[in-house]
């Protein structure tokens, strides 16, 4: 019985990344831009920011993300979330790269990216916590000229 289970779990979770691959494949060939709560943004094509996070989850980045995947201080501002930051695994010119490309090309708030999080475990909030911490990070961006298209 949870081997069957186990099937069904593993062909829905496949059959949403092909719905998604469809999805994304439609709206590279429309070029139409993607709404989100936080406005009409043009972002990149959904394959693009999906690609992105997963590399940001799994590649170089991958401590500095995970510090951040349900951590209760996401929900704090100022002087104490620049605090957490600066006590997480500090991260390596390659993930700043990585994550300041996420986070420029409004990948935060990609409609692709925020619907096929949970396949690589993550979530919205824990998306939104990260592309903050690498615009508060002293390492990744120390003169503060970076901004985040999708607010806060």
């Amino acid at each position: 019985m949870s081997l069957t289970l186990g099937l069904l779990l593993g062909c829905q979770k496949t059959l949403i990344f092909i719905i998604l691959a469809s999805a994304a494949q439609a709206q590279l060939l429309g070029g139409a831009g993607t709404s989100s709560g936080f406005g009409s943004t043009s972002v990149l094509p959904p394959p693009s920011c999906v690609t992105k996070g997963q590399t940001l989850r799994r590649g170089a980045c991958a401590a500095f993300v995970n510090y951040f995947v349900g951590n209760s201080q996401c929900g704090s501002s100022g002087q104490t979330f620049a605090n957490a930051v600066r006590n997480a695994p500090q991260p390596s010119a390659e993930c700043c790269s990585n994550a300041l490309d996420f986070v420029s090309n409004s990948c935060s708030c990609n409609d692709a990216v925020l619907n096929s999080a949970d396949l690589i475990d993550w979530d919205e909030d824990s998306i939104q916590c990260v592309a903050r911490a690498t615009l508060v990070s002293d390492v990744c961006d120390p003169g503060k000229n970076q901004y985040n298209p999708c607010g806060s």
